[in-house]
């Protein structure tokens, strides 16, 4: 029998993603929050300086209210800034 062999040098680890599975979970709501909000791809119309703004507001508004909700916004906000850096 033919042993399995597959070369993943170089290649990024996704298995980190494992150990912050609820920490994404909660990401994934925070867009899908605005997705069902202002429309799924609605964000690509948008500019980095508007998430960092909103990102920035949610991080200050951490202690006020719902803290995971905030850091899940922020995130969310920062992946789609990444999201238009890339082209995406």
């Amino acid at each position: 029998m033919t042993q399995f062999k597959k070369d993943d040098t170089g290649k990024t680890d996704m298995s980190y993603i494992i150990d912050f599975a609820p920490e994404f979970e909660a990401i994934c709501k925070a867009l899908e929050y605005g997705g069902n909000k202002y429309g799924r791809y609605n964000w690509k119309n948008g500019t980095p300086e508007r998430y960092v703004a909103a990102a920035i507001r949610h991080l200050m508004s951490i202690g006020e209210s719902d803290t995971g909700d905030h850091l899940a916004q922020a995130a969310a906000n920062i992946i789609l800034i990444m999201g238009l850096l890339r082209g995406k």
